[in-house]
């Protein structure tokens, strides 16, 4: 190896690891554990305690006694499970983008009547997420909020999570016989 190419790829790692020292060092760096740009800040998953999904005619509701159940349209157990994971997906719900709705048609975006409205009581107060159309591309929903006047585009993946059906919700074990 000839003495100039040690020089450049010294160079190089100079380079890159003052990249990395700037980055760690003097860029600021987001605390673990907060989510400034989350829909609900200060919500805790075991605040909520009840959650309702409407579908056009269909209605789901889930309560928090003990456990989580379904009250309707039939009285059963609800999947823990799948119940902490619809929790965690709103805690932690992140829009892609945000935009004011003035001098905007809802209608467009599919929220003059939703596609899935979304409702959970947490410390007496029913908050809601209504999801309208897919945007053109079809990666995000456009999504309204009961806590704010904007309008938000939403992953679809995001929104997977917390659109569950009532074979998703259900519990599924089995009792055993006497």
């Amino acid at each position: 190896m000839s003495f100039r190419k040690l020089w450049i790829y010294l160079a190089v790692l100079l380079f890159v690891a003052g990249l990395w020292a700037g980055s760690e060092f003097f860029l600021p760096q987001k605390k673990e554990g907060t989510n400034p740009l989350s829909l609900f800040r200060n919500l805790q998953t075991d605040k909520i305690t009840e959650m309702q999904w409407q579908r056009g005619n269909e209605t789901i509701h889930l309560k928090k006694n003990k456990a989580w159940e379904i009250i309707q349209p039939i009285s059963m157990p609800a999947d823990s499970v799948v119940v902490n994971n619809i929790l965690r997906t709103l805690i932690s719900l992140t829009p892609e983008r945000e935009f004011s709705v003035k001098g905007l048609n809802l209608k467009e975006f599919g929220l003059d009547s939703p596609r899935i409205k979304f409702l959970f009581l947490t410390q007496g107060k029913w908050s809601e997420i209504l999801v309208g159309n897919k945007t053109a591309v079809g990666k995000d929903y456009y999504v309204r909020v009961s806590n704010s006047p904007n309008l938000f585009l939403i992953q679809e993946f995001l929104i997977k999570e917390l659109d569950q059906d009532i074979s998703a919700l259900r519990e599924k074990k089995v009792k055993e016989g006497p």
